[in-house]
């Protein structure tokens, strides 16, 4: 009898040992399938991260960026906490300024803050230009690496300088009689000589014959 209660007693023992090594086994395992979310609610940065950045077609000042794994990207003025959104850094440097988690700032003309991964850029200024992208948090909290650096793809392009519009210049005034007939100065002159001393002449010899008379 009493070797059956001890048995029976080191069977209860193994049974409870086997029950918590194995939840302590399952775990991870449950950790590992819940969606990855902070105590708050916010999606984190996934794990893998990457961005390239495609540069503008000629003429145009729209850059295109390809972000790996895809996300859930959204303007962050939606509120989306499961949600991601997009900056463009341009001719700032980020991964000089940031951190991984680091608040990207707003208000600045040179940092966009965007619920697309196609954005035109805006008015920019003749010759070289580089941009950054980096992923943001719907708190605009930059992604980064298990390193601590921030994550950012980017592209540099040339914007050319528009050329200066020329005025033509002013058509030189005609001269000359457009082809007609040049007037005869060089004649006009003696005959209208002759014709002034004719006349006179003429006149000089009817008063004469009139006081002869």
């Amino acid at each position: 009898m009493t070797h059956h209660k001890h048995s029976t007693f080191g069977s209860a023992i193994a049974l409870l040992c086997a029950l918590v090594l194995g939840s302590a086994w399952l775990a991870p395992v449950a950790l590992a399938q819940t969606p990855t979310a902070t105590a708050t609610g916010i999606a984190t940065c996934p794990t893998g991260l990457a961005i390239t950045v495609a540069p503008p077609a000629a003429g145009s000042t729209t850059v295109s960026a390809t972000i790996t794994p895809t996300l859930n990207i959204k303007a962050a003025a939606l509120g989306d906490l499961q949600s991601f959104h997009v900056h463009y850094f341009i001719d700032v440097d980020p991964t000089k300024t940031l951190k991984a988690g680091s608040v990207i700032p707003s208000g600045d003309p040179k940092i966009i803050h965007s619920g697309t991964t196609t954005q035109d850029l805006g008015t920019l200024a003749a010759g070289s230009h580089t941009v950054w992208v980096v992923v943001g948090q719907v708190a605009h909290q930059a992604c980064g690496g298990t390193d601590g650096n921030v994550i950012a793809g980017s592209t540099t392009f040339t914007v050319a300088a528009v050329a200066a519009t020329t005025t033509a210049a002013p058509a030189p005034t005609r001269t000359g009689n457009g082809g007609l007939a040049q007037p005869q100065t060089g004649l006009a002159m003696p005959l209208a000589l002759l014709t002034a001393a004719l006349v006179t002449t003429l006149a000089a010899r009817s008063l004469t014959g009139r006081r002869h008379r």
